[in-house]
């Protein structure tokens, strides 16, 4: 915290650890460069080596591994937890969950988990690797659209059931609704 005027409530370990900080409040930064270039970013978190580095004015943010968020200079309410996750993104919002997950993003509201995601994208969410994850086990609620309504159904699930037999029961219990004039065509 070689150039700190006015930043208070800082946590800063780490050689050239929030080096440049001038006001930035309520930030922690360990490791070595974490944080090195933030100004006036404040309630930001940034664990790893190269976390969050070039952070200068973004605030809300949490960067937990080595590069994590490093690009990310004005983006606000970030989250990338994993080696490299969502080292390239400038967005706001954005969440990527794994070694590399969301390098690629550079939008907001996306949420990558062990996905490099796709640059200028907004509101994507992506899981998994095409090739590395073969299967996607669900259970819980699906929301169903008829009549501009949504409507929860809760499909009975086997703990084997793939994302593919999920989507087999919705199409089916929406034919059924179609056919029964409960719900229009799509």
């Amino acid at each position: 915290m070689q150039k700190n005027i006015d930043g208070k409530f800082n946590t800063v370990v780490g050689q050239q650890a929030m080096q440049d900080n001038i006001d930035g409040n309520w930030n922690t930064a360990i490791g070595q460069q974490a944080l090195t270039n933030n100004i006036d970013g404040r309630w930001n978190s940034a664990s790893g080596q190269g976390a969050l580095y070039e952070n200068t004015s973004g605030d809300y943010n949490t960067a937990v591994g080595q590069q994590a968020l490093r690009q990310n200079s004005s983006g606000d309410f970030n989250t990338g937890i994993g080696k490299s996750a969502l080292s390239n993104s400038e967005g706001d919002r954005n969440v990527g969950v794994g070694a590399n997950a969301g390098i690629n993003i550079t939008g907001s509201d996306n949420v990558a988990i062990a996905n490099e995601g796709v640059a200028g994208e907004n509101g994507i969410i992506r899981i998994g690797t095409s090739g590395t994850h073969t299967e996607t086990h669900l259970s819980g609620v699906v929301a169903i659209e008829a009549f501009g309504n949504k409507i929860p159904y809760m499909p009975d699930l086997d703990p084997s059931d793939t994302l593919a037999d999920v989507i087999n029961r919705v199409n089916e219990l929406q034919q059924a609704l179609r056919d029964l004039g409960l719900m229009e065509e799509i």
